[in-house]
């Protein structure tokens, strides 16, 4: 089973991936989620974060190495933005989970926080949205064109639901107790260690 956790840029991916690791779920790389860097792009396999990015490029030259490395698990925001290009090249996601925030909270988190876009303005960022817009776009008719069963994950409102409720949204692809899966959604969604930037 592969389930491959995505989403627009400061949407909720890493607090998704660290959720599921600490109920036990491989995302290769060996765990634990302190061993992964901090930043843009935690918790992502480098050769699959590099084909991410090639393929955006229309290089899908390293495809075939990435398909070859990918964890059962997978977090690579990139990814679902030509994920058409990817099950074209032997991809098969079972579960998408797309994590999903207010586009102009997450322009407004990746100004904030000094990443892309060229800084300036909220305002001045029009391309920005855009590109979000199309990338979301582009991402939900890949999936409902193609049958792909996916999950969606609102950011930050996850941080305030019972965790029995998600629980229920990722059981099928878990396999440890809704205890187990109740202390760690309390343990990840502590304000201070959670970007809501």
């Amino acid at each position: 089973m592969t389930v491959l956790i995505t989403g627009n840029g400061h949407s909720g991916t890493t607090f998704t991936a660290r959720l599921l690791m600490e109920c036990g779920c491989d995302f290769g790389q060996g765990s634990p989620a302190a061993a992964w860097t901090e930043g843009n792009h935690a918790m992502e396999v480098p050769v699959i974060q590099a084909a991410a990015f090639l393929v955006a490029r229309g290089d899908t030259s390293i495809l075939p190495s990435a398909l070859a490395q990918m964890p059962p698990f997978v977090k690579a925001p990139a990814i679902g933005w030509f994920l058409d290009t990817w099950l074209e090249s032997g991809f098969k996601a079972d579960l998408v989970v797309f994590c999903h925030r207010p586009i102009e909270d997450s322009i407004a988190s990746i100004l904030r926080m000094g990443g892309g876009y060229g800084g300036g303005a909220l305002d001045d960022n029009q391309w920005a949205r855009d590109r979000l817009y199309g990338q979301t776009g582009r991402l939900m008719a890949t999936l409902w064109d193609r049958h792909i069963p996916f999950v969606t994950i609102l950011f930050p409102a996850i941080l305030d639901s019972d965790p029995s409720t998600v629980y229920g949204v990722f059981k099928p692809v878990l396999q440890c107790s809704e205890a187990a899966f109740g202390a760690a959604f309390q343990r990840i969604a502590h304000p201070d260690w959670v970007h809501i930037r």
